[in-house]
């Protein structure tokens, strides 16, 4: 188990490292190691912990779950280790750029003003979330690609 713990959460660092150095921070304000022991003690003190989505409610495995800063970088929210949550994978792709409060209001409201149709809205949420980060990247590659053509072309 601490095998896969550690393989798993050095994947997760790497990532959370790259997407914060992309909206332009200079990098986490935590190491590896700190991240591993926020991580374990989310998980409960256990290498075979679980987690519970605050959205959803669901337990879930390191495996299952999302690293998410909760006060969305692009909001304004800050890298450090006490904005990370770590939701189920689809409320993580649903939530977006809301934040918490933001999410548990709708969540709040689909169950209790439209609840036949809390699923089809959730998963055309979803589905508008990824589509919309796709075009994101898709945008980010394009601007390099036109960068290196220019530097090439100087």
């Amino acid at each position: 188990m601490k095998s896969v713990f550690l393989r798993i959460t050095l994947q997760q660092y790497a990532n959370m490292l790259k997407r914060v150095i992309r909206k332009g921070f200079y990098g986490l304000p935590f190491d590896k190691e700190a991240y591993r022991e926020h991580v374990l003690g989310a998980m409960g003190g256990t290498y075979d912990g679980f987690f519970r989505c605050r959205y959803c409610r669901g337990y879930f495995t390191l495996e299952q779950i999302a690293v998410d800063h909760a006060n969305p970088l692009s909001r304004g929210g800050g890298a450090e280790l006490d904005n990370l949550e770590f939701p189920c994978s689809p409320c993580n792709s649903r939530k977006g750029s809301m934040r918490p409060d933001e999410y548990i209001r709708l969540l709040l409201f689909l169950d209790t003003q439209i609840p036949m149709a809390k699923t089809d809205v959730l998963n055309r949420l979803e589905i508008s979330v990824a589509l919309a980060a796709a075009d994101r990247m898709r945008k980010a590659k394009e601007k390099r690609l036109q960068s290196s053509l220019m530097t090439a072309a100087s």
